[in-house]
């Protein structure tokens, strides 16, 4: 007889089976699974980052790869010196040539520079004759009338006092000697000698002539209707003086010579000691030459509700000239950076490596911390905030081959 709880041996021999397929059928599925991930992660469905459907521009590694050279304004000579040398611009070898805003403008049409430097705005045959050229105001500055009046003293006043029309009629030659009833009129209690005055200009093509003929046009209608402004005027002739090649010259020959009248810009005449005079304003205020006066002059014009010209537009109708402020020194002027937009137009530069290294030194000029932090102490004007901003749009619509310049370090 059976035990009570003993399983029939058919019935042990089939668990035992159903068992062993169970595993079987597990191990399948795992093996399946594996196949099908690794399946997947072949095929970069899985295990990989995706890859992003935007590129970044490409970084070129270093500025110094290439000599930027300017050449232009003597206006600017004493901040492109600073720029330019020891305590400057350290990323790149920039190079600068003060010849006269003239020499600039015409340098960088032709493609000789990287860049031109003017006190003049391009007129309308310049920039037909380049019409991808971009205008970018550096900094400003006034214009001193430097004189020479040995043996005078100035007991009531800080300086000589003239007046725009009076310039007019000195450099017109309708006055010819310093005791001119006109000038001692402005001069009360100064013994004005009688001596003729030795009168000179620039003779080669500036925007500091552009800037003080300009101040005599807007003063004078007989000046204005014959003689008028640009960067070389067609000086009437004097009893004395005559013409001088750059801001040195005008500046060497008026301190040299006796009974003298000139105009330089106003770091020449204050950095070889040279007097200039007080000049009135539209107010009626006499204005010794100052950076903070030249300031005033230009935020008081920036005050009157206008809208900047872009880089590509003309900025012939810009002018800082006889600024309506109690306090304005009446001939006060920007100077300009001219360069082409395309910069592979411009034959100097030759690689996207040298339009970044370019772009790199011109953000440079405009930053307070950069180029504008050298303004005041060589007596030229830092940019307003509105201008740089101006600027900084201006170095954004540059282009190389028509793609955007990359950043460089």
């Amino acid at each position: 007889m059976s035990a009570p709880n003993q399983q029939p041996p058919s019935e042990t021999i089939q668990s035992k089976g159903s068992s062993r397929t169970g595993w079987y059928a597990a191990i399948a599925i795992v093996v399946i699974v594996i196949i099908v991930f690794a399946g997947l992660y072949a095929a970069g469905y899985i295990g990989k980052k995706p890859t992003s459907t935007t590129t970044t521009p490409p970084k070129v590694p270093a500025c110094t790869t290439y000599t930027i050279t300017g050449a232009g304004s003597t206006f600017v000579q004493g901040l492109m010196t600073a720029w330019t040398g020891a305590g400057g611009y350290s990323v790149n070898t920039v190079d600068y040539d003060a010849v006269g805003s003239g020499t600039g403008i015409s340098d960088i049409t032709t493609g000789t520079v990287t860049y031109g430097a003017s006190d003049a705005p391009l007129n309308a045959t310049q920039r037909a004759a380049a019409p991808n050229l971009l205008t970018m105001p550096e900094t400003a500055g006034a214009v001193a009338v430097i004189f020479n009046l040995p043996g005078v003293a100035f007991p009531l006043h800080d300086s000589l006092n003239l007046t725009g029309a009076v310039l007019a009629a000195i450099y017109l030659g309708d006055i010819s000697t310093w005791n001119n009833t006109a000038i001692e009129a402005l001069n009360p209690g100064v013994v004005m000698p009688n001596q003729v005055i030795s009168v000179w200009h620039r003779s080669d093509g500036s925007g500091t002539s552009y800037a003080f003929s300009q101040f005599l046009s807007d003063s004078n209608a007989t000046w204005k209707s014959t003689i008028g402004y640009s960067t070389l005027p067609a000086w009437p002739k004097t009893p004395l003086g005559g013409g001088e090649k750059g801001s040195s010259g005008i500046a060497g020959t008026v301190k040299e010579t006796p009974y003298s009248l000139g105009y330089v810009d106003l770091g020449y005449a204050s950095e070889n000691v040279i007097s200039f005079a007080a000049v009135q304003n539209p107010s009626g205020k006499n204005i010794i030459p100052t950076v903070s006066d030249a300031a005033s002059a230009i935020s008081d014009i920036l005050a009157i509700p206008t809208t900047l010209p872009l880089g590509n537009e003309s900025w012939s109708g810009v002018s800082m000239i006889d600024a309506p402020g109690a306090g304005d020194y009446p001939i006060t002027t920007f100077s300009y950076l001219l360069f082409y937009q395309e910069s592979h137009n411009n034959p100097t530069i030759t690689s996207v490596a040298d339009a970044s290294a370019f772009v790199n030194f011109l953000n440079w000029t405009i930053s307070t911390s950069g180029g504008q932090s050298f303004s005041g102490e060589l007596y030229y004007v830092p940019l307003p905030a509105s201008v740089v901003a101006a600027d900084q749009a201006t170095l954004a619509s540059m282009t190389y081959q028509g793609g955007v310049i990359p950043a460089c370090s």
